[in-house]
C-alpha cells in the first residue's frame, strides 16, 4: 500500500498550513495587544487630565474608555498579571467595588 504523490504533497503540506496559522495567530494577537495597551494609555491620560476614572458610558478619543474599562474589570480574573498591573498602576484601587463609577 503506497501513497499517491498527491497524498504525499497533501501530507506535507499540512505541517506548513498549520506553520502559516501559528504565524497568523502571533500576529492577530500581537495587534489585540497594542490596541489594549494603546486603550490603557487612553485610560492613564483621561485619569490624569480628569482624576478620576471614566463612567462606563464615558468616550475619550474617541474610545469608549469607560466601556472599556468595565470590560477589564469584569475579567479580572482572566486578565495577565501584566496587564492587571498596568491597569492598577494607573488607579491603586481600580478593581475595588466601590471604586467602580456606573453612568446614570
Amino acid at each position: 500500500n503506497t501513497l499517491s504523490d498527491e497524498k504525499k504533497n497533501k501530507l506535507l503540506n499540512i505541517d506548513k498550513d498549520i506553520f502559516e496559522s501559528k504565524i497568523n495567530l502571533d500576529t492577530h494577537e500581537k495587534a489585540i495587544n497594542t490596541t489594549w495597551d494603546e486603550k490603557c494609555l487612553i485610560l492613564q491620560e483621561f485619569y490624569n487630565i480628569n482624576n478620576r476614572l471614566p463612567l462606563q458610558k464615558e468616550s475619550f478619543r474617541n474610545i469608549n474608555i469607560g466601556s472599556w474599562l468595565n470590560t477589564n474589570r469584569c475579567r479580572k480574573n482572566t486578565l495577565s498579571d501584566e496587564k492587571k498591573n498596568k491597569l492598577m498602576n494607573i488607579d491603586k484601587n481600580i478593581f475595588e467595588k466601590n471604586n467602580i463609577s456606573l453612568s446614570i
